[in-house]
This record gives structure tokens, C-alpha cells and sequence, in this order.
């Protein structure tokens, strides 16, 4: 009689175990309800980068820590889900190369590569959290209502617009034959490689994004320089400028505000000559001064 009389009783123990798990664990589901669901981005007048992350209900201020080498800002955000449409995005505009974000255990975490370490500033209002970064070694800028962001994208609903990168790609014949490549800037301050390897020019635009309608070959072999044809295409998170080239030349780039210029010049058997003669005369000083 005892133990029929125990059954029940361990049984309602049981299910109050189970209730009290399956509670646990809407407990825990409710704990990661926040979700980040939109990340726009702009540069401001001074080219600081401000961010604006959206969550779908009151923003919390994330635990933060900096790297040097590479030179990065992590954010992690506790009890929250990642919702944006691209974890990956290619930036490229003042300090800030590109964003990078992920979640695991609950919370997420973004990260912002930098060119290099700088102050940056984070207000919360309302579901909204906004990080303002600034220029390397440069005060943040005070910010008001009046500001007005020049160039930006989102993370949010639409692709991002151009950060830097080209606008348009033009060629002129110079006086003395040289030929000419004229590329307008979204911004005067794109870092970029030149380099020559036998006939061909090669440029390099770092971190910037080609609009598709200027990724073609242009055939300029027409205007009697020492260029042919110039193939720009989009090389990852770079743009690539092939710039092959006929006989003797000598190259030269050069920029202007927002203006970039290269520069290829045809150059006589004379002029060589006369280049390797004051080379081979500088070497025979150096030879005779040691």
C-alpha cells in the first residue's frame, strides 16, 4: 500500500522537474531575444566614420577591446542574435577597412579592422547604439543636428554604396605623345600601388569597389601613345589597372584632389642613353667616395 501511495507522488515530482526545465529553457530563449538588425554606416565632414547599430528593442552598450597589430575594435554584444544580411562588408572609408560580425553562445560579436588604432566614442538612444571613430591622431569631432554624413551605406536593407573607389575612367593624348588615364576619385584619400613589370603598368586601388559599368577594356591604341589597351576590373577588395604599354616608355602617377592621373610618355634610344650615362656616372662617384 505504501509504495502504490509513493508512485503518484514521485511522479508529480518528475513532472514538476520537467516543468521547471522546459521554463528554464524559455528562460534562456528569452534571455538572447535582442537581435541586431540593422548596421549603417557613414564619414562625416573631418572623414571620422560614424556607425549606427539598431537592435529591435532597447540598445545595451557592448564589453569592448582593441588590438594593435592588426589595428581592430571588437564589440561584443550579450544576449543577443545577429540579423544583419552580410557578415562581411568591405568598407573602406576613413580609418575603416571593413566590418566583420558573428554570433555564437548567445551573444554577438562585430569587429572593425582598421589602417590604424584610434579614439572612438559609443551614446546609446533607444534601440539604436551609435560609434563614432575617428581619424588617426586626430580629436573626435564634435557632432550636431546639423551634420549632415557625405558618403555611406547599410548592413540593413540595401547594399552599400560606393565607399571609395571610381566614378570615371578617361584618356587624352598629351602634347608630346604620352597617353593619359584619368580616374575620378570618390575620395581623395585611396591608397594606391604602382608598379611595372616589362610592357605593362599595373595600379592598384586599395579597399575601393568598381561600378560594374566601368569593369571593361578600353582599346586606345588609336590615339599613337605608347598604350594599347587598359583593362580595369574589381581584384577582390581592390581595384586593378592593367595598362599595357608598346616600345620605350616611362611612367609617372600623379594625383590631384580627387583627380588621379597615369602617366605613360614614350622616350627615345637618346634619352636612355643619356639616363644610363648620368646612372653609370652617379655609380662612379659612389665607387670613388667609398
Amino acid at each position: 500500500m505504501n509504495t502504490r501511495n509513493t508512485r503518484p507522488k514521485i511522479t508529480r515530482i518528475f513532472n514538476s522537474f520537467l516543468t521547471g526545465l522546459c521554463l528554464l529553457g524559455l528562460g534562456l530563449n528569452n534571455a538572447v531575444a535582442r537581435e541586431l538588425i540593422g548596421l549603417d554606416y557613414s564619414v562625416m565632414t573631418g572623414n571620422a566614420v560614424q556607425l549606427v547599430f539598431t537592435f529591435d528593442e532597447d540598445a545595451i552598450e557592448p564589453r569592448t577591446f582593441t588590438i594593435d597589430e592588426p589595428a581592430r575594435i571588437a564589440l561584443d554584444f550579450a544576449d543577443t542574435t545577429n540579423s544583419l544580411r552580410q557578415r562581411n562588408l568591405q568598407v573602406g572609408i576613413g580609418n575603416l577597412q571593413n566590418i566583420i560580425s558573428a554570433a555564437a553562445q548567445g551573444r554577438t560579436r562585430v569587429v572593425l579592422n582598421l589602417t590604424q588604432n584610434s579614439e572612438y566614442v559609443i551614446s546609446l538612444d533607444g534601440n539604436q547604439m551609435t560609434l563614432t571613430l575617428g581619424e588617426p591622431g586626430q580629436p573626435l569631432p564634435v557632432s550636431s543636428q546639423s551634420d549632415a554624413p557625405i558618403i555611406g551605406g547599410s548592413l540593413t536593407t540595401r547594399l552599400p554604396g560606393i565607399a571609395k573607389g571610381i566614378t570615371n575612367i578617361d584618356f587624352k593624348r598629351g602634347p608630346n605623345g604620352e597617353g593619359r588615364i584619368i580616374l575620378s576619385l570618390t575620395s581623395p584619400s585611396i591608397s594606391t600601388d604602382v608598379w611595372r613589370e616589362n610592357n605593362v603598368v599595373y595600379v592598384e586601388l586599395i579597399g575601393t569597389v568598381l561600378p560594374n559599368e566601368l569593369q571593361r577594356r578600353m582599346d586606345v591604341s588609336d590615339f599613337a601613345t605608347p598604350i594599347t589597351h587598359i583593362d580595369t576590373i574589381q581584384d577582390g577588395s581592390n581595384i586593378r589597372l592593367t595598362i599595357a604599354s608598346i616600345g620605350d616608355f616611362e611612367h609617372l602617377a600623379y594625383q590631384a584632389d580627387k583627380i588621379y592621373t597615369i602617366e605613360v610618355a614614350p622616350i627615345s634610344k637618346e634619352e636612355i642613353e643619356e639616363k644610363l650615362t648620368d646612372e653609370l656616372k652617379d655609380k662612379l662617384k659612389d665607387l670613388f667616395k667609398r
